[in-house]
């Protein structure tokens, strides 16, 4: 299905708001698309809390994470993030990071995310670990070339781990990396309770 940009820049705004709803987008949060009329830039809200972000707070960013066009909006320090792995991945056109409580025990423990029933299948190939910060950046993602060493630790996978920050969820299509994002945290439900009851080797997978 293809989207004009107008369509994406409504549903970019929907999908900070539904998952700021869902408590997945904290403040820090953020979620881009590609644009659909130039698919070597990407669309990005400017650095606002997911849950006031509107239609005219959406910036256009390139590879490099230089703001397109003319803006006095500050964006968000992490955008080259967004930037390396649509660069990286032509098949990815929605990327979402945050840093969902549920899931950062699973980015320090070594504990593997266990997609233990059918709607978690997207993530049967296993979610990578990013571990090679640039401490420099205080574990924050905002260099080219640490976005780069992300997205080769992502490769052709729907989602990875940033160790003690957070994790990075994309999908071909944005409503379904919004879907995507949903079901990645629900796994993370269901691997917390599965480990709890002392049976991890348990799976449907």
């Amino acid at each position: 299905m293809s989207f004009s940009r107008e369509q994406a820049i409504e549903d970019l705004v929907l999908a900070n708001h539904i998952l700021s709803n869902e408590g997945i987008l904290e403040a820090f949060g953020h979620v881009s698309v590609r644009d659909p009329d130039n698919h070597e830039h990407f669309l990005l809200s400017r650095s606002l809390a997911p849950q006031f972000v509107e239609a005219k707070d959406i910036m256009t960013f390139d590879f490099e994470g230089n703001v397109i066009g003319e803006s006095d909006y500050r964006p968000y320090a992490e955008r080259i993030l967004h930037a390396k792995i649509y660069e990286a991945r032509p098949d990815v056109h929605a990327v979402c990071h945050h840093h969902a409580a549920a899931l950062i025990p699973f980015s320090t423990t070594g504990v593997p995310i266990k997609p233990i029933c059918h709607i978690g299948g997207m993530f049967f190939e296993g979610v990578p670990l990013y571990d090679d910060y640039d401490v420099s950046d205080g574990m924050l993602i905002v260099n080219s070339r640490e976005g780069e060493r992300i997205a080769r630790t992502l490769g052709n996978r729907r989602a990875v781990l940033l160790r003690g920050h957070g994790v990075i969820v994309v999908g071909g299509e944005h409503q379904r990396n919004r879907h995507g994002v949903h079901l990645h945290y629900d796994q993370c439900g269901n691997s917390i309770s599965l480990n709890a009851t002392g049976r991890s080797k348990v799976s449907l997978l």
